[in-house]
């Protein structure tokens, strides 16, 4: 009986992979570590206020990372009117395996990673975050884990920033939420809209960190037309 495997050997030297079988072993192996291979660049390192970003190195980049750009700039150049697709996106339905990360950091991995195309995606990326912010996901509900598109929306639009788009969609939201302050304590994963709120609109500069968080907590406690003082600590958030 012909030993399993017995095929891949060399017959030249017992024992020992044939050329084509460690060449394919080899293409394998280079996916697996390609997957792994993360510089520094390619960290999530958090910014002052937390908003994550990305970013990969070409040659660094594992098959999931390619596949999720691949499918993110050929939606960008769709010119969808819907938002269907990215709206699954957002829900943590990814056109990658399995992940435990959140959407919104598969999307950024998804931009290119320099030069002027990249500036392009990413203000194409935030026109959409902008129209789904505007389109009052807060009061609508979108999709099925609307807590998790809203999250994965004001993440994105803080990793993005500053956009003007994103700013004027921010500042509708926060005026919106004055008339609806019970949604600013929904939560998702143990981040209430509220935090994630207040990482958007700082990361688009939407005024002071202080001032902003100043307005979100006035909401939060029914005194959204009063002047109070900041109570909370605010963490390491840049200040104007």
């Amino acid at each position: 009986m012909e030993n399993p495997g017995s095929k891949d050997r060399n017959p030249a030297t017992p024992g020992t992979l044939s050329p084509e079988a460690a060449k394919a072993l080899g293409r394998r192996l280079r996916q697996r570590i390609s997957g792994l291979r993360v510089s520094i660049s390619a960290a999530l390192a958090p910014t002052p206020s937390g908003a994550v970003v990305v970013g990969i190195e070409e040659g660094e980049a594992s098959e999931d990372v390619l596949t999720m750009r691949a499918a993110l700039l050929q939606y960008l150049e769709s010119n969808s009117t819907t938002g269907g697709k990215f709206l699954e996106w957002l829900q943590g339905h990814l056109p990658i395996s399995s992940s435990s990360e959140e959407p919104y950091v598969w999307i950024l991995r998804g931009l290119p990673t320099t030069g002027v195309e990249r500036e392009i995606a990413r203000c194409k990326l935030g026109q959409w975050v902008a129209r789904f912010l505007d389109n009052e996901p807060e009061i609508h509900r979108p999709g099925q884990r609307p807590d998790q598109i809203i999250h994965n929306l004001l993440m994105l639009a803080a990793s993005l920033a500053p956009l003007p788009e994103l700013i004027s969609s921010l500042n509708c939201l926060f005026n919106r939420l004055v008339d609806n302050p019970a949604a600013l304590d929904r939560e998702y994963r143990g981040f209430s809209m509220a935090a994630s709120l207040r990482t958007a609109m700082v990361e688009n500069a939407t005024g002071g960190s202080k001032e902003i968080a100043a307005k979100i907590r006035a909401i939060t406690t029914g005194r959204a037309n009063e002047e109070i003082d900041i109570i909370e600590v605010l963490g390491r958030v840049n200040t104007n």
